[in-house]
């Protein structure tokens, strides 16, 4: 960095990320199996701020108690049983 920009200080702080990813690539979007009361929304691999208004529909949707206004069988938790 310091060839680039001389008299730049070293490096305060650094963090590493995880990515969660799944083997098809896609979210998981379901309640965890035992417990209908917990929403599980993982695999989003980096991407999910993307989704960040409809994930949080859906969220908040199942905080209510309300059905999802989306068809989420695509991203259920038992496509991995299949």
């Amino acid at each position: 960095m310091r060839n680039v920009l001389p008299g730049i200080g070293g490096c305060l702080h650094g963090a590493s990320c995880t990515y969660d990813n799944t083997v098809d690539e896609d979210f998981i979007i379901d309640t965890l199996p035992g417990r209908p009361d917990t929403l599980l929304i993982t695999g989003l691999s980096g991407h999910g701020f993307k989704f960040a208004p409809v994930l949080g529909e859906i969220a908040s949707q199942f905080a209510q108690g309300e059905a999802p206004s989306f068809n989420l069988a695509p991203f259920s938790l038992a496509r991995f049983n299949a």
